[in-house]
C-alpha cells in the first residue's frame, strides 16, 4: 500500500510538471507574438493591426488562460468573462489614445500635420491679430516641441506648421488682394495635409533625403505641387502664381509678407532687402550650426543626448523676429524670411556639414538660391525650406 501510494504522488507530480511546462511555453509563446507585433507596429506604423484585428483579442485570451490557469486540469477560461470592446471614454482613449500620440500611424500624422496647420494658417490669417508668416510657424513649432506629451509630434508638427504657413488658398485672382479667410479655406487645407501627409509617410518609409537641410519643407512642398493638379481646375488657386514674381512687381526677399498693393523700391531699397535678407540667413544658419557643435563636442564621450536639431534653431529664429519686430524695421519681412531660411540650414545632420566654416558656406549658397527663386512659387508651402545640398 506504501508503494502504491508513493507511485499515484509521483505520477501526481509528473503531470503537475507536465501542465506547467505546456504553461510556460504558451505564455512564451504570448509573448513572442506581441513582441513580433510591436516591430511590425513600429515598421509599418500600424499595418500590422489593419491587417489582422483579431490578433490582439486572440493574443490576449492566451495570455488571460495562461496566467489563470493553475496546476489543475486544464479547461477554457474565457467563460464568463466579457470580451465586448470597452466604448468608454477611458477605454476609447486606452485603445486609440497611444497611437493618436504617437504620430506613427498614418491617420495619426494626418491628423496633427492638419491640427498644426489649421493653428499656423489661423494664426496668420483670421482676425485683426495677423502676423508674419514666418513667426506663425516658428511659434506653431515652438509650442508643439515644448510640450512634454507633444515630443513625439515635433517633425510632424513642423511639416503641418508649413503647410498652414502657404498663401494661395482662395487666392484665385492673385496675391494683390488680401484672402479673406473661409470655412472653404480649411477644407481645402485638409486637402492639402492629407497629400503632404502622404509624401511624408513615403519619404519616411524609404528614408529619403535622410539628414540634408530642408527635408520636411521639400516634402510639404512636393505636396503643395501635387494639390496643385486639385487646386488648379477646382478654381482654388491660380496658376499664374507660378510665374506671378514675372508678371507683377515682387520685391526682392519679402514676396511672401504681404498680399497688399507693392509699392515699387528704388534700387537701393531693393538692395538692402536683399542684404538683410542674406545676413538673416547666415545668422541663423551659423548661430544654430555653430551651437549644435559646441554641445556635440560637450558631451562626446558622454551618455548625454544632443539637444534637438529642430527646436534649437526654430527658438533662435523666433527670438530673433521678436526682437527685429519691436524695431519696427521696414525690411523686417525679408529679414524674416532670411531667419526662416537660416533656421533650415541649422538643422541639417551633423555628419553632413560637420564645420562651422560648412554652415557658413550652405548658408550663403541657400541664401543665393533663395533669392533666385523669388519671383517663383509665390505662396507655396514649403518653397523657402526646400532640401538644401
Amino acid at each position: 500500500e506504501s508503494r502504491h501510494r508513493e507511485e499515484q504522488e509521483e505520477q501526481k507530480n509528473r503531470t503537475k510538471n507536465c501542465r506547467a511546462s505546456q504553461n510556460d511555453v504558451a505564455l512564451l509563446c504570448a509573448m513572442r507574438a506581441i513582441g513580433e507585433r510591436s516591430l511590425r507596429a513600429r515598421k509599418w506604423g500600424g499595418a500590422a493591426e489593419a491587417a489582422d484585428p483579431m490578433a490582439d483579442q486572440t493574443t490576449s485570451m492566451a495570455m488571460v488562460s495562461v496566467s489563470s490557469s493553475g496546476p489543475g486540469p486544464t479547461t477554457s477560461q474565457n467563460n464568463g468573462v466579457d470580451s465586448r470592446p470597452d466604448i468608454s471614454p477611458h477605454g476609447l482613449y486606452e485603445q486609440w489614445g497611444p497611437r493618436l500620440i504617437g504620430g506613427e500611424v498614418f491617420w495619426s500624422q494626418c491628423f496633427w500635420i492638419y491640427a498644426s496647420a489649421f493653428l499656423t494658417y489661423s494664426f496668420n490669417n483670421s482676425g485683426p491679430f495677423r502676423t508674419n508668416v514666418q513667426i506663425s510657424i516658428m511659434t506653431i513649432i515652438t509650442l508643439f516641441g515644448a510640450s512634454p506629451l507633444m515630443k513625439n509630434l515635433l517633425v510632424i508638427s513642423s511639416i503641418g506648421a508649413f503647410v498652414g504657413g502657404q498663401n494661395i488658398i482662395g487666392a484665385t485672382s492673385g496675391m494683390n488682394e488680401e484672402t479673406e479667410i473661409e470655412i472653404a479655406h480649411y477644407a481645402w487645407l485638409a486637402v492639402l495635409s492629407a497629400v503632404v501627409a502622404s509624401v511624408w509617410w513615403s519619404v519616411s518609409r524609404l528614408k529619403l533625403f535622410d539628414g540634408y537641410a530642408g527635408r520636411l519643407g521639400t516634402t510639404t512642398f512636393l505636396g503643395m505641387n501635387l494639390s496643385m493638379l486639385i487646386f488648379v481646375p477646382a478654381d482654388v488657386v491660380s496658376w499664374k502664381l507660378y510665374i506671378w514674381g514675372f508678371l507683377n512687381l515682387v520685391h526682392v526677399g519679402e514676396e511672401e509678407s504681404s498680399t497688399s498693393p507693392k509699392v515699387p523700391y528704388s534700387w537701393t531699397q531693393e538692395a538692402e532687402s536683399a542684404i538683410v535678407y542674406v545676413l538673416g540667413v547666415l545668422w541663423l544658419g551659423v548661430l544654430s550650426g555653430g551651437t549644435r557643435l559646441l554641445n556635440q563636442r560637450r558631451i562626446e564621450g558622454t551618455s548625454q543626448s544632443p539637444i534637438n536639431n529642430i527646436l534649437t534653431p526654430v527658438v533662435y529664429a523666433l527670438s530673433s523676429m521678436l526682437v527685429v519686430n519691436a524695431t519696427d524695421y521696414v525690411h523686417a519681412p525679408a529679414i524674416f524670411n532670411g531667419f526662416a531660411v537660416g533656421t533650415y540650414v541649422g538643422m541639417v545632420s551633423l555628419k553632413r556639414v560637420p564645420s562651422l566654416q560648412r554652415f557658413a558656406l550652405v548658408s550663403a549658397f541657400a541664401s543665393v538660391w533663395g533669392l533666385t527663386l523669388t519671383p517663383c512659387f509665390i505662396g507655396f508651402a514649403g518653397k523657402k525650406r526646400r532640401r538644401l545640398p
